[in-house]
This record gives structure tokens, C-alpha cells and sequence, in this order.
């Protein structure tokens, strides 16, 4: 992605080196192109995010088009502009939290007899969601070390297998010899 816009790989090389105006020169092309790549895989996969969310949101909700003023507000979550909010939120934290709390949100919203205004109850769950976003870093974070830590258990089995299987077979020959010698 270069000023806003989507260009094949080589394409924008030949422009960048013999049409642009200014030209750029090989190093600056070597210089420049990773980081370009790089921007636009992270912009393409924000995108991916967002659309999975505008999925999500249009399945579990009903709505055959999402408002356009709950885009900005999801825009303003995104960036951390939010009201109230201390620090952005990721799309793809924001649908996987989302994910997670829809059986609590479907028993809140027939507690509450919510089901009549959509639009209201898609801003009140993601205020819930907002205000939780730090215990949602919390387990996180949890289940990450829990992870390391099954990792780590799990890799001590594995070594403490591969010595008892050694000390067997070193047994084993000891075992063998004698019975070779008995014979």
C-alpha cells in the first residue's frame, strides 16, 4: 500500500524506478519496500479483523446493515479515542471478547428484555466489553503462562522419558551379558 493505494510488488517497482517523478533510485527501493510491505500486510489484516467482526455482529444480532455511526464508535475504540477508554482496543481483541461474552450478553438481553431495540443493545454490549478490557488482558495473559507452563511440563516428561528409557536399556545390556554368560 503506497499513498493510500494497492499495487502489485513489480509493478511498483518498475513505476518507483523508471516512471515516478521524483525516480527512485535501487537503495531507496530496498530501503523503503520492506516497510511498505510490512504496512500493508498489518493494514490487510486489520481489515480482516474488522470484517470478521462486521460478520459477526450482522449474524448474532440480525441486522442486515450494521449503523454507520457504530462503525466510528468501533473506530474510536480502536484508536483509544473513545469516551472513558485508557488505552486503544484491537479488533481482534474486541471479537474475540465479543466471542467469549455472547452467551452472557443473549441471558443479560432476556433479563433485561432488550431484544427490541438492536442498535441500542449492540452499544450497551460493547460498553460492557470496553469497561472489561483489562480483566480480558488479565486472562490473557494467564493463559499464555499457563500455556509456557504446559509446555514446559510437558517437555519435562518428555526428557525424564528419553532417561528412563536409557537406564533401561543400559539395565537391559547388563541383563543380557548375564544371560549370555550363563550360557
Amino acid at each position: 500500500m503506497y499513498k493510500k493505494k494497492f499495487y502489485h510488488k513489480d509493478c511498483f517497482c518498475d513505476y518507483k524506478l523508471n516512471h515516478a517523478r521524483p525516480k527512485w533510485d535501487e537503495h531507496k527501493l530496498q530501503e523503503q519496500l520492506p516497510q511498505l510491505l510490512a504496512d500493508t500486510k498489518k493494514y490487510l489484516e486489520h481489515q480482516n479483523h474488522f470484517d470478521e467482526l462486521n460478520m459477526f455482529i450482522a449474524d448474532n444480532y440480525d441486522f442486515y446493515l450494521i449503523p454507520k455511526p457504530f462503525y466510528e464508535r468501533i473506530r474510536q475504540v480502536d484508536e483509544g479515542t473513545f469516551y472513558n477508554i485508557t488505552k486503544p482496543i484491537p479488533i481482534e481483541d474486541i471479537l474475540d471478547m465479543w466471542q467469549q461474552k455472547l452467551p452472557y450478553f443473549k441471558k443479560l438481553h432476556i433479563k433485561k428484555n432488550m431484544k427490541e431495540d438492536a442498535v441500542n443493545t449492540l452499544y450497551y454490549d460493547l460498553a460492557i466489553l470496553c469497561s472489561k478490557y483489562n480483566n480480558y488482558l488479565n486472562w490473557k495473559e494467564n493463559k499464555k503462562a499457563e500455556k509456557q507452563e504446559v509446555k514446559k511440563y510437558k517437555q519435562e516428561q518428555i526428557n525424564s522419558k528419553v532417561i528412563y528409557n536409557t537406564q533401561n536399556n543400559i539395565d537391559n545390556s547388563d541383563d543380557i551379558s548375564n544371560i549370555l554368560d550363563e550360557i
